[in-house]
């Protein structure tokens, strides 16, 4: 298991490919041996392939059971590793935001009281992700800065600089692109330093969506294509996003036919998952290729879509955006 857990960190495309098939392999035995510890283990890597993969739902289900057999351990650092897990879990899959708020300041007010501090980080990390989204940037920007504080504190090099996305997101809800992309340039060359390359995907998927929205064609393809190398092939946000930003890109250049043929992969390949707020942003950028090609008609219909989306999550930012586009359209 320690093995696995080593492989998922630093060779994600591995993991997400055989992962589930040795993890299966050693549950029963963990089970015959009434291994309450290694059960835990196990099924949180089951929690975290089934997050990495898009399925929450079935991500929520395994980290409650793993976070049950921690328990049965008495063993509080995987309990609360465990933890830690089932906040972004809740955050990216389909409960509504305010109740996401309510668990998640739970484990931060569970983290404080018995000083554990990296499910402390995580939990700061959620809330201001949440704020930012509800449009609260300030509190956003406060809570993000206090999750870097023990990140430093605890010497972790790798939260710290995947942390960028949790900045650009606040600065990018604040309409402010030239700061998102100075916190995604650092942190793109960090990570890059360190060799992580699940994170990276992310970061480069984010970064081409800033250089999108600043007006950079060119070099948000360009970001794309990073992320369509070093994302694992089962990373299913990474996947989704480098399509959709490289689908408007050749719908500025004029390329209609491949700009819809990568979009609507996108939209399909999201669709299979309960991430909603991934959904609506699929749904919002084939709208966007569709608009460019002149077809406000079918335009409208994915941002109407998205809206319900984003509504269904509670993400204010992301409907407020949405609707923003859709009165462009419509007038």
């Amino acid at each position: 298991i320690g093995r696995l857990r080593l492989t998922a960190l630093h060779e994600p495309a591995k993991f997400l490919k055989d992962g589930r098939e040795q993890i299966e392999l050693v549950v029963p035995e963990f089970d015959r041996l009434g291994d309450s510890q290694g059960l835990a283990k196990a099924w949180h890597l089951l929690a975290y392939l089934d997050w990495s993969r898009g399925r929450l739902a079935l991500a929520g289900v395994a980290a409650e059971r793993a976070r049950a057999f921690a328990r049965d351990a008495d063993d509080p650092y995987w309990e609360a590793t465990i933890l830690g897990l089932h906040c972004l879990i809740l955050y990216w899959g389909p409960t509504p935001l305010d109740e996401v708020d309510r668990q998640v300041r739970e484990a931060l007010a569970e983290a404080q009281r018995g000083a554990v501090r990296n499910l402390e980080a995580t939990a700061l990390t959620v809330l201001a992700r949440i704020a930012a989204l509800r449009g609260d940037l300030e509190e956003a920007r406060e809570l993000v800065l206090s999750a870097e504080a023990v990140a430093v504190e605890l010497d972790q090099s790798l939260t710290r600089a995947a942390g960028c996305i949790s900045q650009a997101l606040i600065e990018m809800c604040a309409d402010d692109l030239s700061a998102a992309e100075a916190a995604l340039r650092v942190g793109y060359r960090d990570l890059e330093r360190m060799g992580d390359t699940g994170p990276l995907a992310s970061v480069a998927a984010m970064l081409a969506r800033v250089r999108l929205l600043r007006g950079d064609a060119d070099q948000a393809e360009e970001l794309t294509r990073t992320c369509e190398r070093i994302a694992a092939p089962e990373q299913l946000d990474a996947q989704v996003r480098w399509r959709s930003i490289r689908a408007i890109a050749l719908a500025r250049r004029g390329e209609a036919d491949e700009a819809e043929r990568l979009a609507r992969h996108a939209v399909h390949l999201v669709g299979k998952t309960d991430q909603l707020d991934s959904r609506a942003e699929a749904h919002v950028d084939l709208a966007e290729v569709l608009r460019l090609a002149g077809r406000a008609g079918e335009a409208t219909l994915e941002l109407e879509r998205a809206v319900v989306l984003y509504q269904e999550k509670g993400n204010e930012i992301g409907e407020r955006n949405a609707r923003r586009q859709l009165a462009r359209v419509s007038g």
